[in-house]
């Protein structure tokens, strides 16, 4: 059949209305459905694993400030947060939780204030 294509203003066998005409046009199928749920997953852990990150800064104190000026300086990190278990360990006098994870990568997780 021959219409007037409302996109081109031309008489032609409008793609468009053979669409319109066709039952099961683009039916989704099992494997399209699997697609779209792996996508939404991985979309949605990317998500959640950056709103999830729950570390608090490092604050601006005065037992904090030395390390955030040598940092600024161009300290090595790795060497800056050696010192950090000096307080932070058992011990000291700010000991972490139980449940903190045993690491001694401290400005990884924990991001540096502008302060």
């Amino acid at each position: 059949m021959f219409y007037l294509c409302v996109l081109c203003a031309s008489v032609v066998d409008c793609f468009f209305r053979s669409i319109e005409k066709t039952e099961n046009f683009m039916k989704p199928t099992r494997r399209d459905l699997f697609a779209v749920a792996v996508v939404v997953f991985i979309l949605g852990f990317l998500l959640l694993s950056g709103v999830m990150n729950k570390a608090r800064p490092v604050p601006g104190d005065a037992s904090h400030r030395p390390l955030l000026w040598r940092l600024a300086a161009g300290g090595v990190r790795s060497e800056l947060e050696r010192e950090c278990t000096s307080c932070h360990s058992p011990g000291g006098g700010t000991p972490l939780s139980s449940t903190h994870p045993p690491k001694e990568q401290c400005l990884i997780c924990h991001p540096v204030t502008k302060e």
